[in-house]
């Protein structure tokens, strides 16, 4: 699945995106991927895996005595990644929690064998720039919140139609954009 062009991972010096940022990374991936729309998290998991080289397991956990409670775990491993989620929350918000996590692999977020853990209890309320910690442990936790937001949109996305190099006449067209035909030029 990897081409030829330049990988938009790259685990040399880490520093935070905007939000526009991951959604230009987020494009750029799923392109180099091959994950067309709707994105579906599981399939993204496994071309994830074969892209970078490394094992991403993906296993569903409850805490006893609480039901309900969302959360996530990203494991890292020497050969890979484990990522444990909530099993007893609704497949939408399990959807959330995977996409969550495999940012933080895309992104490179665990470096030296770190485990990550977004803890509220750290939350720095002086902090003014989003992603530096204001709403979220650090920028890190920010970022794959950020993205598993932009992830779980294009879950529910149509894929893009090429109105302007398809076939259509000039007619069907120009109706084809009236009703929200849109057209997608992807840069080379």
């Amino acid at each position: 699945m990897p081409t030829a062009t330049p990988s938009p991972i790259d685990f040399g010096p880490l520093n935070p995106m905007s939000d526009a940022a991951l959604w230009t990374f987020w494009r750029a991936l799923l392109e180099d991927l091959g994950v067309s729309l709707p994105l579906n998290p599981w399939i993204l998991s496994q071309r994830l895996a074969d892209y970078i080289g490394k094992d991403i397991d993906l296993e569903e956990c409850s805490i006893p005595g609480a039901p309900g409670v969302g959360f996530g775990a990203l494991i890292p491993f020497p050969d890979g990644y484990l990522i444990a989620y909530a099993s007893d929350v609704s497949p939408s918000y399990k959807a959330y929690i995977v996409c969550h996590e495999l940012t933080h692999i895309a992104r490179g977020h665990p470096r030296n064998k770190e485990m990550l853990c977004g803890n509220f209890d750290e939350i720095n309320r002086e902090a003014l720039q989003p992603g530096s910690g204001r709403y979220f442990s650090t920028w890190k936790e920010w970022e794959a919140e950020t993205s598993a937001a932009i992830l779980v949109e294009l879950m529910h996305r149509r894929p893009l139609t090429d109105v302007e190099g398809s076939d259509l006449s000039e007619s069907e067209r120009l109706y084809a954009r009236a009703i929200g035909g849109r057209a997608w030029r992807r840069s080379r």
